[in-house]
């Protein structure tokens, strides 16, 4: 038997060292029970911070109708070493109705200001997008098309590549563009577009999609797709028949809502703390 073997067999195994307290590693780790507010629900998974880092990844649970707007930067942190504003891109995360979503705010001071025992979180970026909002009232378009653009309420909606007319089907694609005032957002409802025949009959979109939201400059493709069959002979031909496309209830445009949390206080875990830095 060699004597690294035995030796092996012999020695009790090193413990590793843990990281020392006041070391950049270091990482002092949280805890903090949920907050509520407008039938949002916020917990937090993990959150922790190290002398020039700190980063709360947290859960939203949207239980309302709406759709919940979330600030990538729309954050900040008080300590005792002072108030640190969210460090993350610009940008908007968008949760649909009755749905969850997490995102994770990160924080930065080159001071190594960070490493505190207690933080007290104030979310300042959330709004709620209400759909229960009367329609934009737009101008049709007719088929073949006579006009290049239809603005209204924001929206700006041009055809997209070629109008195709067959017999008994008709196909288009349409880009819209939400050009709306800071605060407002605007929302797409494809699935609402119908098709009409001369004889005042519509006809549902095939392609219809639920409710797509565009934050003002955004811009979203849409696709109307409408088939029509009728007993020939005196049956409707959409390959020569002047055909119109109404909005109906498909364009929306809404006032956000901002949604206040109660300030949110996050104590040290120190069970946690000491597992995580071994």
């Amino acid at each position: 038997m060699s004597r690294a073997l035995i030796l092996a067999l012999v020695l009790p195994p090193l413990a590793s060292a843990a990281t020392a307290p006041d070391s950049p590693d270091h990482a002092n780790h949280f805890q903090a029970e949920p907050i509520t507010a407008s039938g949002i629900t916020v917990s937090a998974s993990s959150a922790f911070a190290r002398q020039q880092e700190a980063k709360l990844k947290l859960k939203l649970a949207n239980a309302t109708d709406h759709f919940v707007l979330v600030q990538k930067n729309g954050a900040r942190i008080a300590m005792d070493s002072g108030e640190f504003v969210a460090t993350n891109r610009e940008g908007v995360k968008v949760i649909d109705p009755a749905s969850d979503g997490g995102h994770t705010f990160v924080f930065a001071d080159t001071g190594g200001q960070l490493h505190q025992s207690g933080m007290t979180l104030r979310i300042e970026g959330v709004s709620l997008v209400t759909t229960k909002v009367p329609p934009v009232e737009a101008a049709p378009f007719t088929l073949p098309l006579t006009t290049n653009k239809v603005e209204a309420g924001g929206f700006s909606c041009v055809p997209k590549g070629k109008v195709k007319q067959a017999t008994d089907q008709t196909s288009a694609k349409f880009e819209c563009t939400y050009l709306g005032a800071a605060g407002t957002v605007g929302l797409i409802r494809s699935d609402a577009i119908t098709v009409a025949i001369p004889d005042g009959k519509d006809f549902a979109n095939e392609a219809g999609e639920p409710i797509k939201l565009l934050l003002p400059g955004e811009s979203e493709t849409i696709e109307v797709k409408t088939t029509v069959i009728q007993p020939k002979p005196h049956g409707v031909d959409m390959q020569f028949t002047e055909l119109t496309l109404l909005w109906n209830d498909a364009l929306l445009s809404v006032e956000v809502q901002p949604v206040t949390f109660p300030d949110w206080t996050f104590t040290l875990d120190v069970a946690l703390t000491d597992e995580k830095n071994q």
